[in-house]
């Protein structure tokens, strides 16, 4: 099947078919901005369906699969407070957060911990919750202790803070634009145009729009590409990654999410990593089932250190999620089973559980943490300088030299 061979056109692709008829081709960024988040459809707008999970949904996150990653963040959240002097006020704030339920039980984690480990964290906490969405919005606490907001915009406000911003699966679900390796060594970009007359997207070569080709060289992408071959560029995964980092005084971002480094990510990669999720399967048709699937890549971790770096940030470590989970000890959560019968069920599951986030090949090595740090305002000079801010995630394996 072609690229946008559908039998019926969803009533958001009919709507962007018109504005396209209307106005011309668009980049592939603009109809995937359309296709996830238009008012008229959007896959991540309000709606019926559910968009996570394994019943119902089109697919399952860390924190479907485990509360430990949550529970793992806690406690690293608690080395980074300490780490930058415990201070009496600390912000944390999940971007992209969906249902909340990472947040939550970091907070919980922290709030309810019995053993004394968290205490003093837990009257220095701001919880400040990020989701597009305002129809998964909750009330703000009485307190104001822990509140929702439908962006960083709506942040500045308490900015420049001292804590920690994290996201879990947000960058691969921006908008990215596309490329294809031309034989002169050029660069084209792709776009979006309707047929009428087949009643089908397709796509159409152009010139590169604005700050396409400026991206491409920073990352040095053309090295690794052949001809026809095809690539993401995700310029607003960088543009994000600067605006987060404005919000920090000093502290810390956490990047949480599929992808890689440049090298790896772009070479031998002819077809790019774009994926369609639809009730768990995947799919290469992004012109199908527009507002009902999701559209992702994976993440270029190179250019977000890149972007990073030109905005204050330094990489503190980088590494597998099952690296990452595996240094925060998750091993010790293991329940002691036995006896297996159906009474140790639920011991069983949550073992199972753990062994699902880290068993290699999985999900674990597909996911990457990366921390990145910013203090007073300013990028600190060199690795030496601050060998106080070394954090037990990375204490496995650190591989932050492949960025």
């Amino acid at each position: 099947m072609k690229p946008g061979d559908e039998a019926v056109l969803t009533p958001l692709a009919r709507a962007i078919a018109d504005d396209i008829s209307a106005e011309g081709a668009i980049t592939f960024a603009d109809f995937m901005e359309r296709a996830l988040y238009s008012p008229k459809g959007g896959y991540y707008r309000p709606k019926e369906a559910r968009v996570w999970g394994r019943d119902g949904g089109d697919y399952v996150t860390t924190i479907d699969i485990s509360p430990l990653l949550a529970k793992m963040l806690a406690a690293q959240i608690l080395e980074m407070w300490e780490l930058v002097g415990s201070p009496e006020s600390f912000y944390i704030v999940e971007a992209g957060a969906g249902r909340g339920w990472l947040t939550d039980v970091i907070v919980n984690t922290i709030d309810n911990t019995t053993d004394g480990t968290y205490p003093e964290l837990s009257k220095a906490l701001s919880v400040r919750i990020v989701e597009y969405n305002t129809e998964l919005h909750k009330e703000p606490t009485e307190d104001g202790r822990i509140s929702w907001h439908k962006s960083l915009e709506e942040l500045k406000a308490e900015a420049p803070f001292t804590g920690c911003i994290y996201t879990n699966e947000l960058l691969d679900a921006l908008a990215f634009h596309r490329v294809t390796a031309m034989g002169d060594g050029s660069l084209r970009e792709i776009f979006v145009d309707f047929d009428e007359a087949e009643g089908r997207f397709k796509e159409v070569l152009r010139e590169p729009s604005a700050g396409v080709i400026e991206h491409f060289k920073a990352a040095a992408i053309g090295e690794y590409l052949m001809e026809g071959s095809t690539a993401e560029l995700s310029l607003k995964a960088s543009e994000w990654i600067r605006e987060a980092a404005e919000l920090i005084d000093k502290g810390f971002l956490v990047t949480i999410d599929y992808g890689m480094a440049t090298e790896e990510l772009y070479f031998g990669r002819p077809r790019g990593t774009l994926l369609c999720h639809y009730r768990h399967t995947i799919n290469e048709l992004p012109y199908e089932r527009v507002g009902v699937q999701d559209i992702t890549a994976h993440v270029d971790f190179s250019s977000v250190k890149r972007a990073g770096s030109e905005a204050g940030l330094r990489v503190l470590g980088f590494t597998s999620q099952r690296n990452f989970l595996m240094s925060m000890g998750i091993l010790e959560e293991l329940k002691e089973v036995l006896d297996p019968t159906l009474e140790n069920i639920e011991d069983i599951r949550y073992n199972q559980s753990i062994k699902e986030l880290i068993m290699p090949g999985g999900i674990g090595d597909t996911m990457k943490v990366l921390v990145q740090y910013k203090e007073d305002g300013e990028v600190l000079a060199e690795e030496s300088d601050s060998e106080r801010l070394v954090l037990k995630g990375f204490s496995l394996r650190d591989m932050k030299g492949q960025l």
